[in-house]
């Protein structure tokens, strides 16, 4: 057999096998907020990827009229592909981010633009194939996507207390049961970032829900040489106060929730902070004062805590709310170096303006009280990259607490949003001491950069006014 023969043979053979190498791909998508509408498919294959052209290779189509809706695409020829898919909610046929629910393949996630083919493609040889996409939104983010995914991050960022701050920030999500699709998903959270004030940072935050969400598991620990600025405490403190002090701190605060009705949890933690190896500044404001705590610290107790949170997103929220209030009880046979108690309350409120607008008004009120022997670093400290922008942390600073702060976002487009905030608070010795004359006046605005679009997450940078003084923050995530 010459060799026109030979190749000519092959050539048959390979059509003929890739003739037989044909069958049907099915397609099951769920995971609906609201089954109605449409469910639309897109098959696209490495050819159509590589032409650039995003055009898939077939479409298919099929009614939402329960938790799952199946598209079948027959006699496809085997090779690799990709599936997108999303609900067309108004039967346009086009998908609109922030309003219809959206999936790909393998679970791909859109970062900062539509996954790569290689993320979302898989193998298809010609036999009976069947995959499931599962749904997400642009708004509501839903976080089912993440389990099992390790998700690692440099971070950079600036505030008044860090100067500029680099480091690198590992995300871990999870669950507990694999099985169990009504539960949040839990996730550990790992930082580590030096700052132009040679402050150095490492904290571990991590949440934990049992199976449906019985119990949850909340909490921190860390450890921070954390330089700053101390000003005194009281609500009337002039600048010349200023001095830098040393100090470095190593915080444990485990909470263990049972839920009580829906999203409503109530239990106990413990708290425990060690400040060592303090050197006051060059005015010795602590040690001139015997300030309580101008030695170190440290601080051991139990904490009561009651709380709801039915945000849509922590990171950046666009409806739902949080309550939570906690009792904290420091004492001398819990380890505790002085004997006091707290309460901290923190409610916010996230309302959306209209159906049309992915406009925002978010509400928070803050609170912070304590009584009996406070140490200065259990005080409440007016200012942070939270709440009262315009100031640096504890640039007030006393017993007592009280803050309320209004925030407009603004979404300009799918990329870029404005933000504008207002609000006041005050720091007192004893909470009857409160006064409308007391109250700091506090205002900004800011620019938003959407990092990606799956997880909600922003560049946010806060330009904060206060009463002789003003802030600027750059950080990942909104501020409250």
């Amino acid at each position: 057999m010459n060799r026109f023969s030979l190749s000519l043979v092959c050539l048959l053979c390979y059509n003929f096998s890739s003739a037989q190498q044909q069958g049907e791909l099915t397609v099951r998508v769920g995971h609906f907020i609201q089954p109605k509408g449409n469910v639309v498919v897109l098959l696209f294959d490495s050819l159509s990827r590589l032409k650039g052209k995003g055009i898939p290779v077939q479409t298919a189509s099929a009614s939402i009229n329960s938790a799952e809706a199946t598209v079948v695409f027959s006699n496809l020829q085997a090779g690799r592909y990709a599936v997108s898919a999303f609900q067309d909610l108004d039967s346009n046929g086009k998908l609109e981010f922030e309003k219809e629910d959206f999936g790909m393949s393998n679970g791909a996630l859109a970062k900062f633009g539509p996954p790569t083919f290689h993320a979302m493609a898989f193998s298809f040889d010609g036999s009976p194939k069947q995959i499931y996409v599962q749904l997400e939104n642009e708004k509501a983010n839903r976080s089912a996507l993440y389990v099992g995914r390790n998700v690692f991050t440099p971070v950079f960022g600036y505030t008044p207390e860090t100067s500029l701050m680099v480091g690198a920030n590992l995300i871990d999500f999870f669950r507990l049961n694999k099985l169990d699709t009504t539960s949040r998903i839990s996730f550990v959270d790992v930082l580590g970032a030096v700052t132009l004030h040679k402050q150095v940072i490492t904290e571990i935050n991590y949440t934990f829900f049992t199976n449906r969400e019985k119990y949850m598991l909340i909490g921190n620990m860390g450890f921070q040489k954390f330089p700053q600025y101390y000003y005194g405490i009281g609500n009337d403190l002039p600048e010349s106060n200023k001095e830098s002090i040393n100090y470095d701190q190593f915080v444990f605060s485990p909470l263990f929730l049972r839920n009580l009705y829906k999203k409503v949890f109530a239990g106990v933690g413990y708290y425990y902070l060690n400040l060592f190896n303090l050197k006051d500044g060059s005015l010795n404001l602590l040690d001139n004062n015997q300030v309580t705590g101008y030695q170190g610290s440290t601080i051991s107790g139990i904490q009561f805590c009651v709380t709801s949170d039915n945000r849509n997103n922590i990171y950046n929220t666009s409806k739902g709310h949080l309550v939570r209030f906690k009792y904290g009880v420091n004492n001398g046979a819990l380890g505790s170096e002085f004997d006091f108690r707290s309460f901290e309350g923190d409610l916010r409120k996230f309302i959306k303006l209209n159906k049309e607008s992915e406009d925002i008004i978010a509400l928070q009120l803050y609170s912070y009280f304590t009584w009996g022997t406070v140490p200065w670093n259990a005080m409440g400290a007016l200012g942070n990259d939270m709440i009262m922008r315009g100031y640096y942390s504890g640039r007030y600073r006393d017993r007592n607490y009280a803050a309320a702060q209004v925030e407009y976002r603004r979404v300009i487009n799918k990329m870029f949003g404005l933000v504008f905030y207002a609000g006041t608070g005050e720091v007192a010795s004893e909470l009857n001491q409160f006064s409308f004359q007391g109250l700091k006046p506090n205002g900004g605005i800011g620019f938003r950069l959407k990092m990606a679009r799956s997880e909600r997450v922003n560049l946010r940078m806060d330009l904060g006014f206060g009463k002789g003084t003003s802030n600027f923050y750059l950080n990942i995530a909104e501020a409250f």
